[in-house]
């Protein structure tokens, strides 16, 4: 509506401008400080007043807010639909009907300043559309839940709130805040005239939808919408509560169920998985037909804007392969592919601690591959330097999640049994969740659960009960590898923030800190959190615990501490650096005024649409493992740097994005991105690279168990085990 209004006035406005709702620019000035004009149409039978006001004069480099408004013009000519924050092309939507779904391909961009200059990142990007509607799901869980409407409304509560809907009459998407099953289609609402209409008669009348089903609940989306008054920019912001139809609306991304299944992340990585010479054709392509649709070209010359029709070329370099040391033996990883998996079977583990005294717990369901567990594990430790006894064999009553707590009550001995070993007849998450709860928050035991299934797979059997094996001797606070860190009396330390899955507006940060030399050994504490000043108390708690820890250890405080935080926005990297740089320092003051140790907070960021290619002939490949990337498309600003730490053999690699927003650390940036590549290096859950820094890893492993399964604080006992592997 406003767009249009100030379209109608191109007779003062000249034919070349552009406008987001709030903000005008134009390539003329008028005459007027403040200009009033009235709009020349009317809506819902009201006139408006416009007012324009000249805030501004911008020099080019000035201009990214304008440079990105003319691109979103430039993609809706190219009649691309607008989801969310990004722009897709429903006329080649892939159908996939046995998942009631479709894939939207389409484009992410953005155009910054960098240390380059002024550049597009344009990635190509896609979205999952799902055909069935949300009444839909809620009709199957009637089907469940038919005898008792309070449980019934119960799950349809727990299965929406939180989700993410589409309403494709307007292709806009809406988080789902309540359920409410007092208001229903034929419920009625008031018209800013003031009339009374029923949500039946709005949408014929609108969007010429009939609604099929008149008693169904609506969903209910609740915004913060700025009010502007007498033109401000700022405004305030008020609470708007937008009701939903379900039958209007499709689901969006993925449950953790449909995560789970293979055949249709399968079907939709047929469409997804874009290797780098595609992905570089697809990308020129693009900007190419950006020139040969005359009305796009026409809008650009305008402007004087115009596009390379290349992509950017930027200098790289190649960290060298590590050698990873093993108890008496070093190797040296594979430089293609980063990892050292075959080199296992030849090794004995830095630190082993032998299995003396464990027990295992099965049901009748399971009791076999049990017997078959037990085998092979009194074969595969012993090449690797862990010696194992034969454990206590608990049979289990009934496998409910009650069953197995009960089991493990009956059978545990404080101080004495070193490990639980669960043997699950299935992936139930109830079971799963109460032996987790029990054995990490409420008695402090190292547990691992097993499923029977994957103990039934003759060919593989053998190689997943050596990574057993490797894991449980982790968790009981064992060294597999280690890799040269030339740094001593430093300590890494992991942040990472994951939302509790069962208390809706909580989050759970956990914080990883080494102990030793090697960055092999942690000590783990997590932070419930409902408001950032509970993230920052907790965070302050957290590193007072982890320099006593070392303290208590090693005789003295770290000189030297990098921490690596996850889970942080581009937007919220200035309150990192604002508020938890401070606590820190506040932390070591609280250790006396002479310790200052040397501080480089670095915040880890993994979802980000830049992509990196190696060319290679006409041809480009990904990047080799350790490829540095810190100039050409880096922030002008600051210090930053991109790193491909693994071998990615399918699609294109996305590399991880490091900001340093504080560095007293002394390191040259060189040394800086050694360690990080290092630290990849370390995560004993892979024998290879992984895309973060090994304690970013562990932070997240922590802070998703206590999310999705546990919900309270761990029992201090496990704080300087892996026990969360």
């Amino acid at each position: 509506m406003r767009y249009s209004m100030v379209a109608s006035h191109a007779a003062l406005l000249g034919d070349t401008f552009a406008f987001d709702g709030m903000q005008l620019f134009l390539l003329k000035k008028l005459d007027d400080k403040v200009t009033y004009v009235k709009s020349t149409r009317s809506f819902d039978s009201q006139d408006f007043d416009i007012s324009i006001q000249l805030t501004n004069e911008l020099e080019p480099h000035q201009c990214y807010q304008l440079y990105n408004i003319i691109f979103r013009k430039v993609l809706r000519l190219m009649k691309l639909k607008e989801i969310g924050r990004h722009y897709f092309d429903p006329t080649r939507s892939a159908h996939i009907p046995q998942y009631n779904m479709e894939l939207w391909p389409g484009y992410t961009t953005a155009i910054s300043e960098y240390d380059g200059g002024s550049m597009l990142n344009i990635d190509i990007a896609h979205k999952v559309l799902r055909t069935d509607t949300v009444l839909d799901h809620i009709n199957g869980l009637k089907k469940r839940f038919s005898r008792n409407q309070a449980e019934f409304q119960e799950a349809v509560s727990q299965y929406l709130v939180g989700q993410v809907v589409l309403t494709r009459y307007n292709n806009k998407t809406y988080h789902i805040d309540a359920v409410t099953w007092d208001i229903t289609p034929k419920s009625t609402f008031k018209l800013s005239s003031g009339d009374d209409v029923s949500y039946i008669d709005y949408y014929k009348k609108n969007h010429s939808k009939d609604i099929g089903d008149p008693n169904q609940p609506l969903l209910m989306n609740k915004s913060k919408k700025k009010k502007f008054q007498g033109g401000q920019r700022g405004g305030q912001r008020e609470e708007e509560i937008i009701y939903l139809v379900p039958e209007l609306c499709c689901m969006t991304g993925f449950t953790d169920e449909i995560r789970a299944d293979f055949n249709i992340m399968k079907a939709l990585s047929e469409h997804t998985i874009v290797p780098p010479h595609v992905r570089k054709k697809g990308l020129e392509d693009f900007i190419n037909a950006c020139y040969t649709n005359q009305e796009i070209a026409t809008e650009l010359k305008r402007w004087n804007i115009e596009f390379d029709r290349t992509l950017l070329k930027v200098p790289a370099r190649i960290l060298n392969p590590e050698n990873i040391y093993f108890k008496g033996k070093k190797v040296q990883e594979d430089p293609s592919s980063a990892e050292w998996s075959r080199d296992m079977k030849q090794v004995n583990v830095i630190q082993a601690f032998n299995l003396d005294n464990w027990l295992i717990l099965s049901s009748g369901r399971t009791a076999a591959q049990a017997q078959e567990f037990v085998k092979y594990i009194l074969q595969v430790g012993r090449p690797l330097g862990i010696e194992v006894g034969r454990p206590k064999e608990v049979p289990v009553q009934d496998d409910s999640p009650r069953g197995f707590v009960e089991a493990i009550k009956a059978n545990f001995v404080k101080g004495q049994t070193q490990l639980v070993v669960c043997v699950l007849p299935d992936q139930r998450k109830d079971r799963y969740d109460a032996i987790k709860k029990y054995c990490v928050s409420e008695q402090g035991i190292v547990s691992q659960c097993v499923l029977a299934k994957t103990l039934a797979k003759e060919k593989v059997v053998m190689s997943a009960c050596t990574k057993i094996i490797m894991q449980m001797n982790v968790k009981l606070g064992g060294q597999l590898w280690a890799v040269e860190i030339p740094m001593k009396n430093c300590m890494v330390v992991g942040i990472d923030v994951y939302h509790d899955s069962l208390n809706k507006g909580t989050s759970v940060a956990g914080v990883i800190s080494s102990m030793n030399d090697e960055m092999t050994k942690y000590y783990s504490r997590v932070v419930f959190q409902r408001s950032h000043q509970e993230l920052i108390d907790g965070l302050k708690q957290c590193f007072s615990d982890a320099l006593r820890k070392f303290h208590e250890l090693r005789g003295a405080l770290p000189q030297r501490i990098i921490v690596f935080r996850d889970g942080v926005g581009a937007g919220q990297l200035p309150m990192v650096v604002k508020h938890e740089v401070d606590q820190m320092k506040e932390v070591f003051a609280a250790f006396g005024g002479a310790y200052q140790p040397k501080l480089a907070v670095v915040v880890v960021q993994k979802r980000i649409s830049t992509r990196i290619m190696i060319p290679q002939g006409n041809q480009v490949s990904n990047p080799m493992p350790g490829t540095i990337v810190s100039q050409g498309c880096t922030n002008k600003d600051t210090y930053d740097y991109f790193l491909c730490a693994q071998s990615v053999r399918q699609g294109t690699a996305t590399p991880t994005h490091y900001h340093v927003v504080h560095d007293t650390s002394g390191l040259q940036p060189a040394h800086l991105q050694s360690l990080t590549y290092k630290l990849t290096h370390l995560y004993y859950n892979w024998p290879g690279t992984v895309r973060v820094p090994a304690p970013c890893q562990y932070a997240h492993k922590i802070a998703f168990l206590i999310g999705q399964s546990v919900h309270k604080d761990p029992s201090l006992e496990l704080a300087d085990k892996l026990y969360y592997l």
